[in-house]
C-alpha cells in the first residue's frame, strides 16, 4: 500500500517539516464532494484551468441533476431561486460560458429596485440601481437553482469527456467513508485522504476507492464530510421556519415596475421576501414562527394567497408584541466540546475560535450593542418615504408546492484542515433575509480555486496548512466575511423581532429613515448586498 501510494518509488521529499506530495500517486488531485452550485463551480473552475495547472479533478454527487434541455423546456420556475450579485454572475459566466447562452440567459431576471418596509410603521427603505455609481444598471439578477446547476453540469460533462479529460465525474455516488492513510514519517492528521464511494442503494461490493491530495466539502449544511471527521462549530436557531414557493402575479393589478423590484416586508413574526422572475412569476420566502408556518402550510392554495396579499398590502396596524418575543435566537454547538472536537482543533487558533470565545457571550454582546444603538436613535425623526410610494405586487396564484425548512445560523470553527476545505453551506449558513447565502458560497469557490491555482504555480503542496498555503489563505479571506454577514444578520433579526413602539422598534424605524435619507450610506449598504 505504501509503495503504491508513493508512486512505487518508496521515497519522500522533505520541505522543512512538511512532506512534499510530488512523488505520491493519487487518483485525483482535488476531489469535490457535493454537486450543488458551489461544488460544481469549484470543479468547473479547476478543471477548466488544468491545461496550465495539470490538476486532475473529481466530483461526487448522489444523483444526476435534470438535463438543461428538460429544464429549459419547462415553463414553470424552480421554487428554489437566488438573488445573485453582479460579481457572482461574472464569476459563473467566466467558468461556465453556457450561462451566457440566449436560452439560458432568458431564465435569469434582473431587478433594479429593492424595497424594504415595515408592517407596524410607515418606515421604509428603497434602493434604486439608477442612483448607484457602480454603473451596472441593475442591483442583481434572480436565478433558478435548477437552471444554474444544470448549466454547470453541462460544462462539467464537456470538461469530463474523453479518456484524457482533467475531470472525473463520480455520479451517482454517495460518500460512504473518508479516512486519512498512514504514511511513515508523516503525522496521520496530515496524511492523504481516501474516499470510499458507493452507488445509491447498492451493496458495498460495488464500492470504489479514490485517493486525493485535497478534498473539498461542498455537501451542504448537513455535510457528511464534516460529520465523518467530527469537525465542530457553533450556531443558533432562529425559532423560525421559512416557506418557499413560486407564484404568479395578477398582471392587470400589478405595475410593471413591481416586476423589477425585490421586496421584503417585516412582519411581527418575521420577514416576507418576494423576488421577481420572468413572465409574471415571483419567488416567495416567508419566514415566520413554527406555529404560524404550520398554519400556513395547512391552508388551501386560495387561503394562502389571500393571507399573503394581506401581509403585503395591509396598512401599518400598530400591533404590539413584547420586545424580542417573536423569535429569540437559541445558541447551540455541533460536535461539542465548545472549542473544538479534538485536542488539535483546540490548539489550532483558528479565526473563529479567536474571535468567538463562546457564542452565548457573543449574542449577549450583540443584544447590548443593539440596545445601546436604540437609545441613540429612538428620538431621531422619521425621514423615510411612505411605503405606498412603491407599487406592490398582487399575487394571483401558486405555481408550485409549498416547501418549508427551519432557519438557523451555523459557522464551522475552521474552514481549512490538512488536505480538506469546507465551502458554502458546509462551512456556514445564514438567515435568508439578505439573500447572501449562495453569493457567499460562490465567493468561497472563487477564492479557494484562485488560491489552489496560485499554490500550483509556486510549486507548493495544495493540501498543507503551512504559512501562506492555499488553505490558510482561503480561510483567512473567507471566514471573516461569512462571519461578519452572519453576525450582522443576527443583529438585524434581533432588531426586527422587536415591538414597533419599543426602543428597538423606534430605533429600527428611525434608522431605516436615516439610511434612506443619507444616499452615500445607502449606496455603501447596497454595494455590500451586491457583493461589490
Amino acid at each position: 500500500m505504501l509503495r503504491q501510494l508513493l508512486g512505487g518509488r518508496g521515497q519522500r521529499k522533505h520541505l522543512g517539516r512538511w512532506l512534499s506530495t510530488s512523488d505520491w500517486s493519487y487518483d485525483v488531485d482535488v476531489l469535490v464532494v457535493g454537486g450543488g452550485i458551489v461544488g460544481a463551480a469549484v470543479a468547473a473552475d479547476l478543471a477548466a484551468s488544468s491545461e496550465g495547472t495539470g490538476l486532475r479533478i473529481g466530483i461526487v454527487e448522489a444523483a444526476h441533476p435534470s438535463t438543461l434541455e428538460s429544464i429549459l423546456a419547462s415553463s414553470a420556475p424552480d421554487p428554489r431561486c437566488y438573488a445573485l450579485a453582479p460579481r457572482s454572475m461574472e464569476y459563473l459566466k467566466s467558468i461556465c460560458p453556457g450561462i451566457g447562452d440566449a436560452r439560458v440567459a432568458s431564465r435569469f431576471h434582473s431587478y433594479s429596485y429593492m424595497h424594504v418596509w415595515e408592517s407596524t410603521s410607515r418606515a421604509s427603505l428603497t434602493f434604486d440601481a439608477a442612483e448607484m455609481s457602480h454603473g451596472e444598471g441593475h442591483l442583481g439578477v434572480i436565478g433558478e437553482n435548477a437552471v444554474v446547476q444544470a448549466a454547470l453540469f453541462d460544462r462539467l460533462q464537456e470538461l469530463g469527456s474523453g479518456s484524457s479529460a482533467p475531470l472525473r465525474m463520480y455520479i451517482p455516488r454517495m460518500l460512504k467513508s473518508l479516512e486519512r492513510l498512514p504514511v511513515d514519517g508523516l503525522p496521520q492528521s496530515e496524511g492523504p485522504l481516501q474516499a470510499t464511494l458507493v452507488p445509491p442503494g447498492e451493496a458495498e461490493e460495488a464500492a470504489e476507492v479514490i485517493t486525493a491530495r485535497l478534498v473539498v466539502a461542498a455537501d451542504g449544511a448537513m455535510s457528511s464530510v464534516r460529520r465523518i471527521f467530527g469537525f465542530s462549530g457553533w450556531g443558533y436557531g432562529y425559532n423560525q421556519r421559512a416557506i418557499v414557493c413560486s407564484l404568479r402575479v395578477d398582471e392587470q393589478a400589478t405595475a410593471e415596475k413591481a416586476m423589477s423590484t425585490a421586496y421584503q416586508r417585516y412582519l411581527p413574526t418575521g420577514p416576507v421576501a418576494l423576488l421577481p422572475l420572468r413572465e409574471g412569476h415571483m419567488s416567495l420566502v416567508w419566514s415566520t414562527t413554527p406555529s404560524e408556518a404550520r398554519r400556513l402550510q395547512m391552508c388551501s392554495d386560495v387561503e394562502f394567497i389571500d393571507e399573503l396579499n394581506r401581509a403585503l398590502q395591509a396598512e401599518p396596524d400598530g400591533s404590539l408584541l413584547s420586545p424580542l418575543s417573536a423569535s429569540i435566537p437559541v445558541p447551540f454547538l455541533y460536535q461539542s466540546p465548545l472549542f473544538g472536537s479534538s485536542e488539535a482543533e483546540q490548539s489550532s487558533g483558528s479565526f473563529a475560535e479567536t474571535a468567538l470565545r463562546g457564542p452565548q457571550r457573543l449574542l449577549q454582546a450583540i443584544g447590548a450593542e443593539v440596545e445601546s444603538m436604540a437609545k441613540t436613535l429612538a428620538t431621531a425623526p422619521q425621514l423615510s418615504d411612505d411605503a405606498a410610494a412603491m407599487p406592490l405586487p398582487v399575487i394571483a396564484s401558486l405555481q408550485s408546492k409549498r416547501f418549508s425548512f427551519d432557519l438557523k445560523q451555523e459557522q464551522a470553527w475552521r474552514y481549512a484542515h490538512a488536505r480538506l476545505a469546507l465551502v458554502g453551506d458546509a462551512a456556514h449558513t445564514i438567515h435568508p433575509m439578505a439573500g447572501q447565502g449562495l453569493n457567499l458560497g460562490i465567493a468561497d469557490a472563487e477564492c479557494l480555486t484562485r488560491e489552489i491555482k496560485r499554490s500550483v504555480e509556486s510549486g507548493a503542496d495544495i493540501g498543507t496548512l503551512a504559512a501562506d498555503s492555499a488553505l490558510i489563505n482561503y480561510e483567512r479571506e473567507r471566514a471573516p466575511v461569512a462571519l461578519g454577514f452572519g453576525l450582522g444578520l443576527g443583529a438585524l433579526h434581533l432588531t426586527y423581532g422587536a415591538q414597533g413602539r419599543s426602543a428597538l422598534g423606534l430605533a429600527r424605524g428611525a434608522g431605516m429613515g436615516v439610511i434612506d435619507f443619507l444616499k452615500p450610506l445607502k449606496e455603501r449598504i447596497a454595494k455590500i448586498a451586491m457583493g461589490s
